[in-house]
């Protein structure tokens, strides 16, 4: 096996924001008031706030461009919690986020060249606070750690640094602009502890017909604070095969972190970290395979050429030292490098060109539909017909609340046309104030052609007081929800002039068999009996006989047992969707942020879905490739509002999709019977958004 060492260490970032900044109150104004009046709460008062630094429209016409842009920080002492990209492979190759003293310019955007060159002025400090490529997902800091930036620190502007790759796409297209980059989630409540990042990076060459070349870098750690590594990141361009990173110590080679570079370029968490101490090296090996190269491949800032870096975040405690700890690494003895772990150069199981693309594929090599393409999901522009923007009826629609499809594959929404959920809308015993007591004069369903989004028909005038759920079963029969009046209801196709099924007192919540507290959504079986989630009071689901006669089943608090994550209780289920082939119930329990999955024959309560941010509103099942289900999240102050389709049987998320100008708070997610459209409800602003596979 041959090899070539060289060792360099990096410890530069780049912070820079075009910045926008939205305090929880700037969000809560915007929303509906009575999911504001939720929300204040239930949040926090820590002076949470985010940082939005994005790429000010640029348009790259040269293949493998770096773009820069800036922001002054706040003068007061501000701490970095986490981050949240907004960039896509395709586009953006790469970003870095760089704490400047004063950056290289002072334009909305310049071209600032290679790698590390012109993203701080000379001479002035700089340090890299974050890294991003290959579609990787949103950051969280552990708890109580930080970036500390602005105030006393170094740190006075933040730089982002883009890398486009390949520009194809603007070439073809002279009006394409980008705004690729990054939510950082930060608060001025002080963090006792402070966040740095390493960076081994080495140089070198690869040869040509090498199936195992590596390239290492190592230094010697030297200042008094013990940091803790807690997540780490690897890359290298196409020929990178593994790059994995150690601490040596009298020695011994202790891993920190090992990846293939094909996957998501995220921060991966590290599992038993070894503390680093005053003396101990560091040291990272990167292995390449270059069998179909003809001639050398050089370490640069092209496409053309390779990298070799291995990041390391890490926190310590600032009163240990008084320098900076990503600034005291020294020189490693060249012939330590001889003695890398045998292993170190192989490749991860599963790794391999099927992994470069996280939204793309199903990472699971035991499921058959694992290796299976899921297009990306794009908004239908122009859609629906007749509206004055993408996503905005053209009809005079209220708050959307509730979307689904019927058979023929039209589109059916539910909204509150002239009527809104405000804060006087109920009182304290959840009764619908007197002054709402009469029904909604105007329809409150709409059908949609799914091709056009063109208005079919209309109905409902006069029947709803406050509109929530609607689900349309397999023959084509409406299930409706209705939290003002607290009533389910079952009407025929295309709306008859009398309900089917009327469960529930008008107008008198209550806990009881017969009654409902502001139900919320209705799931329909194989064999005609029904589940009703009884969400914002009662915080329970409930299965009825297809008659709607008798309760079969009642899922209620009682079904955590001790040993399922908490917590044990149930906060607003907003949505029920089935999956009658494997009989399986999914529920999305939105203030805890999960989608619970029950067994819908026992009520067993058989998993818990995270990852969509701390309130998820809808999510919906789709059988296609495997089983996917389709979720919505609210909005938090830390995540990103968006959806998500997760693959059940790869057990995560393999894509995220909205808007270009993002979601403001969408409500319910309903998809075509084939998997290729995806439709979104949205409240306030009051819209219907489709979604189809690219």
């Amino acid at each position: 096996m041959a090899g070539q060492s060289s060792w360099i260490l990096l410890c530069v970032v780049i912070l820079s924001v075009g910045v926008t900044t939205r305090s929880l109150e700037d969000y809560y104004g915007y929303y509906d008031y009575d999911e504001a009046l939720f929300r204040r709460s239930n949040q926090q008062q820590d002076e949470k706030e985010n940082l939005e630094i994005r790429m000010p429209d640029v348009h790259p016409v040269k293949h493998d461009s770096y773009f820069c842009t800036s922001m002054k920080v706040s003068d007061a002492d501000t701490y970095i919690v986490g981050y949240n990209p907004h960039a896509e492979m395709h586009t953006a190759h790469h970003m870095l986020l760089f704490g400047c003293e004063v950056p290289a310019s002072q334009e909305k955007s310049w071209n600032c060249g290679d790698m590390g060159v012109g993203v701080c002025r000379s001479g002035s400090a700089e340090k890299i606070m974050y890294a991003w490529g290959r579609n990787a997902p949103v950051l969280k800091l552990p708890k109580d750690v930080a970036f500390k930036v602005g105030g006393s620190t170094i740190v006075k502007y933040l730089v982002l640094q883009v890398h486009y790759g390949h520009v194809d796409k603007f070439l073809k297209n002279p009006s394409l602009k980008d705004q690729s980059g990054v939510t950082l989630f930060t608060t001025k409540q002080r963090s006792t502890h402070l966040a740095g990042i390493f960076l081994l990076a080495a140089g070198g060459s690869i040869p040509a017909h090498q199936k195992a070349w590596h390239l290492d870098v190592g230094c010697q750690y030297d200042n008094p604070a013990v940091i803790h590594p807690f997540a780490f990141r690897v890359h290298t361009h196409k020929l990178g095969t593994v790059v994995s990173g150690y601490r040596v110590r009298n020695s011994k080679w202790t891993l920190i972190g090992k990846n293939d570079p094909q996957r998501p370029q995220a921060f991966y968490s590290i599992e038993n970290a070894p503390e680093i101490e005053r003396g101990d090296y560091l040291a990272a090996r990167c292995t390449y395979n270059s069998m179909s190269k003809k001639r050398t491949t050089y370490i640069g800032a092209t496409m053309k050429d390779e990298m070799c870096n291995f990041y390391m975040m890490f926190y310590y405690d600032p009163t240990s030292t008084n320098s900076a700890p990503e600034e005291s690494c020294g020189y490693m003895p060249q012939q330590m490098l001889n003695y890398f772990p045998a292993d170190s150069n192989v490749p991860l199981p599963g790794s391999g060109e099927k992994m470069e693309m996280k939204r793309d594929y199903i990472e699971d090599d035991a499921c058959p539909h694992c290796k299976r393409t899921i297009p990306l999901l794009s908004v239908k522009e122009n859609w629906p017909q007749g509206g004055s923007q993408t996503g905005e009826l053209p009809i005079k629609a209220g708050q959307v609340t509730a979307v689904s499809l019927d058979s023929k594959g039209n589109v059916v929404i539910f909204h509150r046309s002239s009527r809104a959920w405000m804060g006087d809308t109920f009182d304290d015993h959840n009764r619908l104030a007197e002054k709402y007591q009469s029904p909604i004069i105007e329809n409150t369903v709409a059908w949609l052609d799914a091709e056009t989004g063109k208005i079919l028909r209309e109905w409902g005038a006069g029947k709803f007081y406050l509109p929530h759920g609607l689900t349309v079963d397999r023959d084509n029969n409406l299930w409706l929800t209705d939290v003002g009046l607290h009533q389910v209801f079952k009407y025929g196709p295309g709306g008859s002039d009398e309900a089917l099924i009327t469960l529930g007192t008008k107008l008198i919540p209550g806990d009881g068999w017969n009654q409902f507290c502001k139900p919320t959504g209705v799931a329909i079986d194989s064999d005609g009996s029904f589940f009703v989630s009884d969400g914002y009071c009662n915080e329970r689901v409930l299965k009825y006989t297809p008659s709607g006669d008798r309760i079969t089943m009642a899922i209620t608090n009682a079904a955590f047992p001790a040993s399922f994550p908490r917590p044990h209780s149930f906060n607003i289920p907003h949505s029920v969707s089935l999956d009658v082939q494997h009989n399986q119930l999914y529920m999305a329990d939105r203030e805890n942020g999960r989608v619970l999955v029950f067994d819908s024959k026992s009520g067993k309560l058989l998993n818990s879905l995270t990852g969509f941010g701390s309130r998820v509103f809808a999510a919906h099942y789709d059988p296609a490739d495997g089983g996917l289900l389709h979720v919505v999240n609210g909005e938090d102050g830390q995540s990103t509002v968006q959806g998500y389709t997760f693959s059940i049987a790869a057990k995560k998320t393999v894509q995220t999709w909205r808007p270009k100008e993002g979601f403001t708070e969408p409500h319910d997610v309903a998809s075509n019977s084939q998997g290729s459209a995806v439709y979104v409800a949205e409240i306030g602003p009051n819209r219907i958004w489709k979604f189809v596979q690219a």
